[in-house]
C-alpha cells in the first residue's frame, strides 16, 4: 500500500496572448515534482475573436473536465508581451530597509505608471565588490490588465490563486547558474522572449511579438539574426566575451531542426532547456511522452520548482 501523507497537487497555468499552457503536478514529500497532466490551449485555434477572461475561463473549464482534473490550487505564470524586467544593484541592507528603499525607488528603476502596472522585485544574489556587499535584484513591472485577466479566468472556475510569477523569474530559477553566461529564448507563434544572464544576474529581458512559424526554417534564420544582436550587446559590455550557451524553451522546441539551425548560424552551443539531465537535476518525475516535449513547458516547470 502506498501512503501519501504530505503530497499536494497544484495546477500551474501560463497565460499569454496566444495560448494557455496547463500543467498539473503533485509535489511529493521527498521534494520531487511529479507531472500528472499537461496540455496547451491555443486561443487562435478556438474560433473566438473575443479572448476575454470569460472565454478563457470556459476553455480552462473544458480542459479540466476533459482531463478529469479536480485540483483547486493554482499558480499563475504570466508571459504576456509588455512585461518589463531588468536587474539592478543596490548596497546590501536589512530586509526592512530594502523593502522601504524599493517602495520609494521602484518607479525610478522602471519609469512606468503605477496606475497601469504592478511592481515587484526579487533578491537574486549577494555579491562583494571592492570589499563592499551589494544585492543583485530583479525588478519587474506587469500590466495590471494582464494580472486581472488571468486571475478572473481562474476564479471564474472556483479555483484559488496561490501565487503569480513571470517568465523571466521562472526561467532564471530553472536555468541560471553561477559561472555560466547564457541566453534563454522562449519562442513560437506568440513571439519571442529573450533573457540574457551573466551567471545568476539578469542582464537583459526583451520581447518581440512577431509570430515565429516553428515549421518554417527561414524563420529560424531570422530569429538567429535577432539573437545575434543581443549577443553583440552582451559582448560589447563584457570585453568581447560571448555567452557560453543558448537554451531554447517553448513551442520552438517541437521542431528538432531548431537546435542545429540556430547553433550553426550563431556558432554557439544551443540546447533544449529541459533534457533528461536537467529534469533529473530538478527532481522532475514524468512519463516518456512529457520528457520528449518538456522544453515546451519550461516555464511551467520553473513555476513548479517554486513550490518545492
Amino acid at each position: 500500500m502506498k501512503i501519501k501523507f504530505f503530497n499536494k497537487n497544484r495546477l500551474l497555468i501560463e497565460f499569454n496572448e496566444q495560448h494557455i499552457r496547463i500543467t498539473e503536478v503533485s509535489i511529493l514529500s521527498s521534494g520531487a515534482v511529479k507531472i500528472i497532466n499537461y496540455g496547451i490551449i491555443f486561443l487562435d485555434n478556438n474560433g473566438f475573436n473575443d479572448n476575454s477572461s470569460v472565454v478563457k475561463a470556459d476553455l480552462i473549464r473544458d480542459f479540466l473536465e476533459l482531463h478529469n482534473i479536480k485540483t483547486k490550487e493554482v499558480s499563475i505564470l504570466l508571459s504576456y508581451m509588455g512585461i518589463i524586467s531588468r536587474s539592478i544593484q543596490v548596497p546590501a541592507m536589512s530586509q526592512k530597509d530594502l523593502e522601504s528603499h524599493m517602495g520609494l525607488e521602484m518607479n525610478e528603476y522602471i519609469p512606468v505608471s503605477s496606475e497601469e502596472y504592478k511592481f515587484d522585485y526579487k533578491l537574486m544574489e549577494l555579491i562583494n565588490e571592492q570589499n563592499r556587499d551589494f544585492f543583485n535584484i530583479m525588478v519587474a513591472a506587469v500590466p495590471k490588465s494582464c494580472i486581472e485577466d488571468a486571475v478572473s479566468s481562474i476564479e471564474d472556475n472556483d479555483l484559488g490563486v496561490v501565487n503569480i510569477d513571470i517568465l523571466p523569474n521562472v526561467l532564471w530559477r530553472l536555468l541560471a547558474r553561477d559561472n555560466t553566461d547564457m541566453v534563454a529564448v522562449e519562442a513560437g507563434r506568440s513571439g519571442m522572449r529573450l533573457m540574457l544572464f551573466k551567471g545568476k544576474n539578469l542582464v537583459l529581458y526583451a520581447d518581440n511579438p512577431n509570430n515565429i512559424d516553428i515549421f518554417n526554417n527561414d524563420d529560424f534564420f531570422t530569429l538567429a539574426e535577432e539573437i545575434r544582436g543581443y549577443l553583440n550587446f552582451f559582448s560589447a559590455r563584457h570585453f568581447g566575451k560571448s555567452v557560453d550557451l543558448i537554451y531554447l524553451a517553448g513551442e520552438i522546441c517541437v521542431n528538432p531542426d531548431a537546435l542545429e539551425i540556430l547553433g550553426n548560424s550563431l556558432g554557439i552551443l544551443v540546447k533544449p532547456s529541459l533534457d533528461r539531465d536537467n529534469l533529473a537535476k530538478n527532481k522532475l518525475i514524468s512519463c516518456e511522452e512529457f520528457i520528449a516535449s518538456a522544453s515546451v513547458y519550461a516555464g511551467n516547470v520553473g513555476l513548479a520548482i517554486r513550490e518545492v
